[in-house]
Formats: C-alpha cells, sequence, structure tokens
C-alpha cells in the first residue's frame, strides 16, 4: 500500500555504484553527488527508514564518520555501514569494483517499499530501474514507464510536443535525424540556415551537455554527425534565447510548479561552431516568468498523465517582436541539479512535499518562498 511506505531506496546512479566497472566521470559524479546529498539530507527530516548504496572508491573521502551501528537500532550485514553526518542518515551499502551492481540494487530494493533513484535516461537506465522496481512488487516514486521510454528519446520527446501542444502556449525546437535533416536541405535548400539560424546537435539520449555543438554553417554540421553520430545524434534547430528550466511535483494529470529556474549555460566558439556547456544553475532565478512556465507545466501533465513525481523541463525563453515566446527543449522525467538548492529557494522540504502528494489524494501545495539559489558545477 503507498500509505504503508516506512523504507526507501534512494541512490544517485554515478555515485551510488553504477560506474563501478568504470572510471568516475569526475564532473557527473560532483553533480550527482550534489544531487544526492541534497535529497538525503531532506529525507533526514522525514520519519523514513532510508536505504542507499556508494562507489566504494568514494567511500572514505564522502563519509568521514562511520557508526559501528545503526541508528534505527536494526543489526548491519558485514557489507553494510551506518553513516550519520549533519547532513546524511541512512543505512549505507558500498559497492566494490568487482560486484554486480544491479544484482545488489535489487537486493536492497526487496527490503524496501518505495524507490527514489538519480539516474539517467542514457542506454535506459532509468526505464530499467522503474522496470525492476515494479516487477518486485515496490513503489516507483517517478514517471511511468511510457513517459521514460518517450522523455529519454529527444526525438520522441519533440515527436510528442509537437502533435499534442504545437502552437497552443509554447513551441517545441524541430528536431531531425541526419536523413531527415538532408531530406529537408534538398526539398527546401538554404531555408534552414538562413537568416542566421543555427543548429544543435546532440544526442539522442542523454543527460547534459555532453557531446552538444552549435553549428553555423551546414557543411559542418552534416560532417560532424556522419562521423560515428549518425545513429547517437540527433539535430534540433538551436533557440536563440535565455536558457531556463523548471521543477513541478506531478500526479495522476495534475502539476504544481515548484521553480522557475535560470540555466547557467557557456558556449564556447570554434571557427563554425561551438560547444555548449552547463555551468550551473539560479534555482527561481526566472521567477518573473511563473505564469508562463505554470502553463507549460499544467499543459504538459494534462497530456502526458504519467508524468509523476519530481519532474524537470527544459525551456528557452526567446523573443519575436516585443512577444516572449517559451521553447520547451527536452524533459527530464526525474530530479535535475537544481534540486541542490530547491529546499532553500522555496522554504519547504521537498523530499516531504514529494511523499505528501503521492500519498494523499486531497494534497494541495502549502506556501512557497521564491528565493534565489545559486548552484555551480
Amino acid at each position: 500500500m503507498i500509505n504503508n511506505i516506512k523504507k526507501i531506496f534512494v541512490s544517485e546512479f554515478i555515485t551510488g555504484g553504477g560506474f563501478n566497472h568504470a572510471d568516475l566521470p569526475k564532473s557527473l559524479a560532483n553533480e550527482g553527488a550534489l544531487m544526492r546529498d541534497a535529497l538525503l539530507k531532506d529525507f533526514r527530516e522525514l520519519p523514513y527508514d532510508i536505504v542507499t548504496t556508494i562507489d566504494a572508491r568514494l567511500n572514505s573521502a564522502l563519509y568521514a564518520d562511520v557508526i559501528a551501528d545503526n541508528t534505527l537500532g536494526k543489526p548491519l550485514s558485514s557489507s553494510q555501514h551506518a553513516f550519520d553526518s549533519p547532513y546524511i542518515h541512512a543505512v549505507c551499502r558500498p559497492i566494490a569494483q568487482d560486484e554486480n551492481v544491479w544484482d545488489i540494487w535489487a537486493e536492497l530494493i526487496k527490503t524496501c517499499d518505495a524507490v527514489l533513484v538519480i539516474a539517467p535516461e542514457t542506454d535506459g537506465i532509468l526505464h530499467k530501474f522503474a522496470q525492476l522496481t515494479q516487477d518486485l512488487g515496490k513503489v516507483w516514486l517517478g514517471c511511468s514507464l511510457d513517459v521514460i521510454e518517450i522523455c529519454g528519446d529527444k526525438l520522441k520527446t519533440y515527436q510528442f510536443l509537437h502533435a499534442n501542444h504545437g502552437a497552443k502556449n509554447y513551441l517545441s525546437a524541430p528536431t531531425f535525424t541526419l536523413d531527415t535533416f538532408l531530406a529537408h536541405e534538398q526539398q527546401y535548400p538554404n531555408r534552414l540556415f538562413s537568416h542566421k539560424a543555427r543548429y544543435v546537435a546532440k544526442p539522442k539520449y542523454g543527460a547534459g551537455c555532453e557531446d552538444t555543438h552549435v553549428f553555423s554553417d551546414i557543411e559542418t554540421l552534416v560532417k560532424f554527425v556522419q562521423h560515428k553520430r549518425i545513429k547517437s545524434h540527433i539535430i534540433q534547430s538551436f533557440m536563440e534565447g535565455q536558457h531556463a528550466s523548471l521543477i513541478m511535483l506531478c500526479k495522476n494529470g495534475q502539476a504544481w510548479m515548484l521553480s522557475a529556474n535560470q540555466q547557467l549555460m557557456d558556449e564556447k566558439k570554434e571557427a563554425s561552431q561551438s560547444k555548449l556547456q552547463f555551468k550551473g544553475v539560479v534555482v527561481n532565478g526566472f521567477a518573473q516568468y511563473w505564469a508562463g512556465f505554470e502553463n507549460i507545466a499544467n499543459l504538459l501533465a494534462s497530456q502526458m498523465p504519467g508524468l509523476n513525481g519530481l519532474v524537470g523541463v527544459d525551456i528557452v525563453i526567446g523573443k519575436k517582436y516585443d512577444d516572449t515566446i517559451l521553447c520547451v527543449i527536452e524533459m527530464n522525467p526525474r530530479l535535475t541539479t537544481s534540486y541542490a538548492g530547491l529546499a532553500k529557494s522555496i522554504g519547504q522540504n521537498p523530499a516531504k512535499l514529494l511523499l505528501d502528494c503521492w500519498q494523499n489524494a486531497d494534497f494541495s501545495l502549502p506556501t512557497l518562498t521564491q528565493n534565489k539559489v545559486e548552484i555551480r558545477v
């Protein structure tokens, strides 16, 4: 029963053992740790038993205080430790390099009532977590499998947005495979790059700005994608404007806006192309656009009722003449980096809001503050 949640498996994929057979990507691990620690800190204030995992290579560096016994009074196996600090309170299972992390995650999930993980859509990882949780009969505190599949594929995301919301209250960025891009260019030569338009090539599956480049020259763009990226990348219109995002809490077709954020992006230019880099976020840095963002949140939730839990949406704020244009770029069916500053920004515990929303049919959002909180990665 959802109302009987007492023990929750909470983990972040990269720092939680997902890379135990490979080198840890430092920047992604640091970003993951920000979200993980914020989430565990929020759960420390709530009446739930928390179980988590950590890559054993990070163990001593991240947790200085190891206590012999679980403060919840339950015995620990030889492979478990209880970590307690002013910020984190959870039973934590270190993951060694020679272990099968998915087997361990499955065993831990079996001992819990619900699951909340921070994991990328890349390689179907988030989808696999959701499927595993449901197969084990536990509560998945996130989006439905079909929504994860759509949002994890940038081409499917565009197709959904274009079919369901085009020309209503916001735009969606035109998105192509290389073949459809070239066919469009052949049918409408020079139209795509007219009026100083630019295009971005990015991985079809994935999070962040990894291998994401912006082009002002069609020949350079095509060569870039043709070089071992034909199947992995899509081409998208680069929408000029201010980079933004929102965080919403969703359940069964309803949405509650939590923050309207400013994304801190860097564009490193090199001749006829440039590379996009995500540098951080100012949580509620764009609160002046709250009404427009809230309208998008409500529309998306109503059209995609499988959006559940904490969801992020990437938006570009542009201008056409004197009108503000909002363009949805991507949807993230999971926690995003903005979560690291969310509690301080809204004056509420987001983890509590999530569990309250999930367990109460008459949930209503308490009064939120809109403090600006900057998070750098």
